[in-house]
Parts: C-alpha cells; structure tokens; sequence
C-alpha cells in the first residue's frame, strides 16, 4: 500500500513538473508570442520618440513662419501700423515657436536619444533570439517553438522558405513618428499574463526535444561529442528575458523592473526608457478668438500687453476671456482676415522678373521671408519718412509766416536787428515793413522760429 502511495506521489509530482515545462522541450507558443509582443512595443517605443524630435521641430518652424508671415501682412496691408492686438498675436506665435524650440535643447535630445537606443537593443535581441529559435527546426517533429495550435507540437518546416513568420522579424522601413499607443507598459514594467513571474518557458509536453532549452547539467551545447556536458555560468538571452538556469530556460517578471536583476540591464533600461518615451502631438494650430480666449499663453500676453499687467494678474478672468474672445473682429472675422487672406496676399517676388508678385504661402523659406519682410518694412519707413518732411515743411512755412508778422511790426531798427530771426531794411520803400523775417538768421543763432516768437 505504502509503495502504490510513494508511486502515485512521484506520478504527481512529474506531472506538476511537466505542467510547468519541461527542460529541453520547445518554447511554448505563449512565452514567445509575447516575446514578439514586447519586442513590438520596443518598436512603437520608437516612434514616439521619433515624434519627440519632429513634432516640436515642425510645430516650432510652423509658429516661426506664421509670425513671420503675420509682420508681412501687417507691413504690406496695414502699412506698418501694429495694434495691442497685433503684438499679443505676435508675440503669441514667437512664443509658441520658442517653447516648441526649447523643447529640443541638448538635454531633451539626449534623453530622447537614449530611449531609441536602450528600446532598440532588446528590440534587436529578442527579434533575434526568437527568429533564430524558429529556423532551428526539423521537418516535422523537433522544433525550438511550439506551434500556434498547442499541444507540445512542433512548429516544422521542410525548408527555409517555408518556415512563417512569428511577428518578432525586425522593420527594415524608416521610423515613422507616429506617435504609436503603447499597450501594457506602466511605471511597473511590461504587464503580460506569460511574464509575470519568473518561469519556465518550455512546454509541459511533446517531442519536441531542443538543447538549448535543457537543464545544465543535462545539456549537449558543449562538446556533444564527448556526452553530456555541465553548462557553467548563467546565459542571458534577449537582453536578459531569457536566461539558463539549473532546471531549463526560464524568462523573467517584466511586471515588476525594479527588481530585476543585473544581468537583465538592458531590458529594465527598455522597460524604462518604453514608459518614459510618452510622444509628441505638438503641432502649429491657428487659433480662432473662441479659441484663444480659453488659451492661457494668449490671455497672460493680453494681460501684459493691453492690461498692462506685469506680471499677469489673475482677477477678472471672466472680462479677459471676453475681450479676448471678440478680439480681431471675431472668429469670422480673423479667420478670413489673418489665415485666408493672410495665405493669398501677393508681395513682392524676390526669385525673379517674373511675376513681379506672389502669394504669401508660397514662401517657405526664412531668407526669403525675412527678405520680403525687410522690404516692405524699408518702404513703411520710407514713407513715415516722407509725410514727416511734408508735415515738418507745413509747419515752417506757418512758421515763417507767423515770424514775418511778427519782425513788420517792430519799427525800431536796432530792435529789428536785435531779434534773432528778423533784419531791418533801410530801403524798404514801406515804411511799415522795414523791419522784415531773415530766414539766414535763424540757423545762426540756433534758435527755432518758434521759440523766437515768443522772446
């Protein structure tokens, strides 16, 4: 009776052995899918630090052109003449163009950088690992996987060609920065039901004899020639997912990083790097009032600019967002104004004689529109120029008309001559006009006509 028991008792005790896997058989479908499943996230990881790089760069040079094309427009269509309204939407794109530019100082570069980099390895590794276990394979019964159907059989082959795809092949395209969802990834790791816990990979049963899979002790990686031979050392494969213990191959807890051991760097620095790398989804969006009302960089710039408030206050906020939300005439107004017709202004081609003018949009290039912008802006200053001369002659000849008056009424001569803008003329046949404006004078005696008239 006692022996039927010890018998029954080795029987379960071999079965719960066998339904943990059994060392030297095939890695069973489920660990290496999710194998491909954390390798694929690796990849997304990518993009979106991809993204990261990009979507700032692109979001900055966009703000940068709008407030760029914004000046042309105000110079070429408004002549030059800039509103409180029109500094707090330039300054509104400068700023944003900033903040998307600071985003990609060296420190933020680095980092990035350094998430490709530490995703990209294990990415490598274990696309490899699984690949290579899934060409080592026979033609029907011995195989390092196990197939998609289960059961301990073999994933088989007749030939190279015919060996499928297991979902870990590495993407030979560019990386894309599309922001890609990361799925199963947290502060804690990478959360899968075949990675929970350190275990065995292989399955419970079959024929699907492989030694890389087997035990230490029972492994003829080395000198299989000579018999069995005792395997040293821990080996780590796929950046330390897969590792060879006494009992078989076995995968580590993705579940929980931090407590990953040293051997298994590189997957806790993915793992790492895979949650921090959270994406990017800057980009240049042209606000209409009701949207930049609720916008808290546009109602500080209106606080400082048209309130005055430096810094930005935080009173009042309801009045704020409505004058913000009327501002440029309304949606309707602003969008036709400073978008539609922004894009469609002609100015001045630079490129050639011919067409002597182009639409705004066209122009691309900062030298290009910093050239049409310093154009227009000469012009401006040009005619601000010319009505001043005009204005500062209409006030000299009033001028000089006033001090005229003023020299034919002084009938003494030594008085005339005394007053720094007037002569008196002894041949003056009008005895009432003697004493007459010497425009030569007044440069003389550095004294403007104005000022005389009052001495």
């Amino acid at each position: 009776m006692i022996h039927k028991l010890f018998l029954i008792e080795m029987m379960y005790a071999e079965m719960a052995i066998r339904a943990q896997g059994a060392p030297g058989n095939a890695v069973a479908y489920q660990k290496w899918t999710a194998a491909c499943a954390l390798k694929a996230e690796f990849t997304k990881t990518q993009t979106r630090a991809a993204a990261q790089l990009t979507r700032p760069a692109a979001a900055s040079e966009a703000y940068l052109q709008q407030y760029m094309k914004t000046k042309i427009y105000l110079e070429k269509v408004k002549n030059g003449v800039y509103t409180a309204e029109h500094q707090v939407l330039l300054s509104y794109y400068a700023e944003k163009a900033s903040k998307n530019s600071n985003k990609l100082q060296s420190l933020e570069i680095k980092q990035t950088l350094t998430q490709i980099r530490d995703t990209a390895r294990p990415e490598a590794s274990i696309a490899g690992f699984v690949t290579a276990l899934a060409h080592i394979t026979a033609s029907a019964t011995h195989s390092r996987i196990e197939t998609e159907t289960g059961g301990g059989t073999a994933r088989s082959a007749s030939a190279a060609q015919d060996i499928k795809q297991t979902g870990c092949e590495m993407e030979s395209s560019e990386v894309q920065d599309t922001n890609r969802a990361a799925a199963g990834l947290s502060e804690a790791g990478f959360d899968n039901a075949a990675f929970i816990a350190e275990a065995d990979v292989t399955v419970a049963s079959g024929s699907t004899e492989c030694s890389l899979t087997a035990a230490k002790a029972a492994n003829r990686l080395l000198d299989a020639d000579g018999g069995l031979s005792n395997v040293a050392g821990e080996q780590n494969y796929a950046g330390g997912l897969f590792f060879l213990h006494d009992s078989g191959l076995k995968v580590r807890a993705t579940n929980k990083r931090n407590t990953l051991p040293p051997e298994a760097a590189v997957l806790k620095a993915a793992l790492i790097a895979a949650d921090a790398a959270k994406g990017s989804t800057e980009q240049f969006i042209f606000k209409k009032p009701s949207q930049l009302k609720t916008d808290p960089d546009f109602n500080r710039l209106w606080r400082n600019i048209v309130l005055k408030q430096i810094p930005a206050k935080t009173d009042d906020d309801k009045a704020v967002e409505t004058a913000t939300g009327e501002a440029f005439g309304g949606d309707t107004t602003m969008e036709a104004t400073y978008n539609t017709n922004l894009k469609t202004t002609m100015v001045v081609n630079f490129k050639g004689d011919t067409p002597r003018e182009v639409e705004l949009q066209t122009l691309v290039n900062f030298d290009d529109l910093e050239r049409v912008l310093t154009h227009y802006q000469a012009l401006n200053a040009d005619t601000l120029k010319s009505k001043i001369k005009e204005f500062q002659d209409t006030l000299n000849k009033q001028d000089s008309k006033a001090a005229a008056d003023t020299c034919n009424k002084i009938t003494n001569k030594n008085e005339c001559n005394n007053k720094a803008f007037c002569s008196y003329n002894a041949t003056e046949q009008d005895t009432t006009k003697k004493c007459q404006f010497n425009e030569t004078k007044v440069p003389k005696s550095r004294v403007h006509v104005a000022q005389t008239q009052t001495g």
